[in-house]
């Protein structure tokens, strides 16, 4: 979701704001500044979510609202502070009309935010994976575990395991983006 909303699934933009700095030797100047440089995509996707506030590989608790929350805070609590509904979850939705920052720190109260939020892209994953509401549905076979480093291992308090978080990263923007072009 991040990969999406921040760069666009373009793998040369970091997870961080998007900027397109990996293999350049430069640094972020955007919010997150300073951070980098970065030789590789993998290698600042791990920066922006486990080495940069607030941290979000630290995350123990999945659940949809606990998700929302933590993208919220990755993406700044401005919107909040102002007592609106970020586009970064919302856009796409009745929740949200118009309004977004066009800039760090910059507010304009016009412009519609034409990217998807994060909230119906999960939602709609939610629905693919879950059988409809009142529809009995046999118990799902218990999956195996996926052949990727560092997913088929259960995580313990304060562990972290780049490649699985990466794989992971790779798995939900691609079905972001198969969403997105399904849907539109």
């Amino acid at each position: 979701m991040i990969h999406y909303r921040e760069s666009s699934g373009d793998f040369a933009g970091v997870l961080h704001n998007g900027q397109k700095i990996i293999g350049t030797g430069k640094k972020t100047t955007l919010i997150p500044a300073g951070r980098g440089p970065f030789k590789s995509w993998e290698e600042a996707a791990v920066d922006a979510i486990a080495d940069c506030h607030p941290y979000v590989a630290k995350n123990t608790d999945w659940s949809i609202g606990n998700t929302l929350d933590r993208l919220e805070a990755y993406n700044g609590l401005a919107y909040r502070n102002k007592s609106l509904p970020s586009p970064y979850l919302w856009a796409g939705t009745v929740q949200y009309a118009k309004g977004k920052y066009v800039a760090d720190g910059n507010f304009d109260p016009n412009p519609v935010d034409k990217q998807l939020g994060v909230a119906p892209i999960l939602m709609k994953l939610r629905e693919m994976v879950q059988p409809a509401r009142g529809v009995s549905a046999s118990p799902a076979p218990t999956p195996s575990p996926l052949p990727i480093s560092g997913l088929h291992e259960p995580a313990k308090p304060g562990d972290f395991k780049p490649a699985g978080v990466i794989a992971a990263i790779i798995i939900l923007a691609a079905l972001a983006a198969a969403f997105f072009f399904v849907r539109f």
